[in-house]
């Protein structure tokens, strides 16, 4: 006997979410969400991964990393999902330096004085700057050095102005051991590639370019209009989109919501939000020893790397991050080249106009002019506790908010912040 199934109902039995951002934060909680839900994912814009973005059709030979680039070895999320995609991670070659008095010096340890440091990080007020804390806990001469390196530390590594950055929040990343880097030399794409093929396996529907600028809501019960004004309706909304998104109102993907989310806007006002630069150098010979994997010096691109010592054709990456590099922005690719240039010269101490003369390509890569990002990653201010608190708790079980600005943990600002705060805003969906 035949029997007629009628699939729009057989759909109904399921509640319908939404999810807007086609980030790694997105993707993992549709991925874990998908099959138990309809799931509809939108992306605003043309391609997925949010700050992941492996380009290979650029000037620089091979894949470049615009955005995430180091997989860190206590990132046990990131290297599971590798390992089941099947996807090849090699250790960071070299080793760590740093310019001292005109030269490169291997790094032994950190400054003097770190690790005292760190005890009193641990029990700091959480309501102390790390500007604050430095300047009570190590005033004097004999300290100059070490709130020099924690503050260049602080902006580059955690993209985090000193005077907002809250002391105590930069205590469980610092204090980690630091574990073995890797890299993914097809490029972490293969990742979010690999993640949105599991979602369409469970039948999610992934849609891009559909920029959701619209919100409207009550209990179970969801609307949004993108911006070439189709609509999509669903029972629960997870919003994954980056921080500085959320932060900008007026901007090209900021969301309005109706009715609006008055404690959840004003608690994302009180996330640190991170600039940076990054700079990416294609040479025609080497220009390091090969044991040189990994630079950090006082440069105004301070901190470099290479996945290609002693190779031909090298290329290294060049970052810069917090206050100066929201201060220079605004400049045009050939004004940062050319900064670039300078630091990587000085660095290597080999003549700029030579060091140009080796120069094959360069890619400059600004996150701040993305629309879709506006800016680096998260770090905590002094007020940032709290409001995470509030982000990660859903509005009347019907809007979530994920990502790797609502992440608390060791691994700040990373894929794997992503991907755990993917993975949680899912648990919280799935025992509502």
């Amino acid at each position: 006997m035949f029997i007629y199934w009628n699939y729009s109902e057989l759909s109904m039995e399921k509640q319908t979410i939404l999810i807007i951002g086609g980030g790694i934060a997105g993707l993992t909680a549709c991925r874990a969400l998908a099959g138990h839900y309809n799931i509809t994912l939108l992306e605003g814009s043309g391609r997925l991964g949010g700050r992941v973005f492996s380009d290979h059709h650029n000037t620089v030979s091979g894949v470049v990393e615009r955005g995430a680039e180091f997989v860190h070895g206590g990132a046990k999320n990131t290297l599971d999902f590798l390992k089941e995609a099947g996807i090849e991670y090699r250790k960071m070659p070299g080793k760590m330096y740093r310019t001292e008095n005109g030269r490169l010096e291997k790094l032994q340890d950190f400054v003097e004085h770190w690790d005292k440091m760190l005890d009193k990080m641990k029990g700091a007020d959480e309501r102390l700057t790390l500007d604050e804390f430095l300047e009570q806990e190590f005033p004097g001469e004999e300290y100059a050095e070490l709130k020099k390196q924690a503050r260049q530390y602080a902006e580059g590594f955690d993209l985090a102005d000193p005077a907002k950055v809250s002391a105590a929040g930069l205590y469980e990343e610092w204090s980690e051991e630091e574990g073995e880097m890797y890299h993914i030399p097809q490029g972490y794409s293969a990742l979010v590639d690999f993640m949105a093929e599991k979602c369409r396996e469970q039948s999610a529907e992934i849609i891009v370019n559909a920029l959701v600028k619209q919100v409207n809501w009550q209990k179970d019960d969801v609307t949004v209009q993108c911006a070439d004004g189709t609509t999509y309706k669903a029972h629960k909304l997870i919003v994954t989109v980056p921080v500085g998104v959320l932060q900008h109102i007026g901007s090209d993907a900021h969301i309005d919501f109706n009715p609006a989310l008055e404690n959840h806007m004003a608690a994302i006002q009180k996330v640190g939000w991170g600039t940076v630069i990054k700079a990416i150098l294609q040479f025609s010979e080497p220009i390091a020893d090969e044991d040189v994997g990994f630079v950090i010096s006082e440069e105004i691109f301070p901190t470099w790397w290479t996945w290609s010592v002693n190779k031909d054709n090298p290329v290294w990456t060049g970052w810069m991050g917090g206050p100066r590099a929201k201060e220079l922005s605004g400049l045009d690719r050939d004004a940062l080249i050319e900064k670039v240039l300078v630091s990587c010269a000085n660095i290597f101490d080999i003549p700029v106009d030579r060091l140009r003369g080796k120069l094959k390509a360069g890619e400059i890569v600004n996150w701040q002019n993305d629309a879709y990002v506006l800016g680096g990653y998260s770090y905590a201010t002094t007020e940032t506790k709290h409001a995470r608190e509030i982000l990660n708790m859903p509005v009347e079980d019907t809007i979530y908010f994920a990502g790797e600005g609502l992440y608390e943990g060791s691994e700040p600002g990373t894929v794997e912040a992503a991907i755990v705060s993917g993975l949680q805003v899912a648990g919280k969906v799935m025992v509502r």
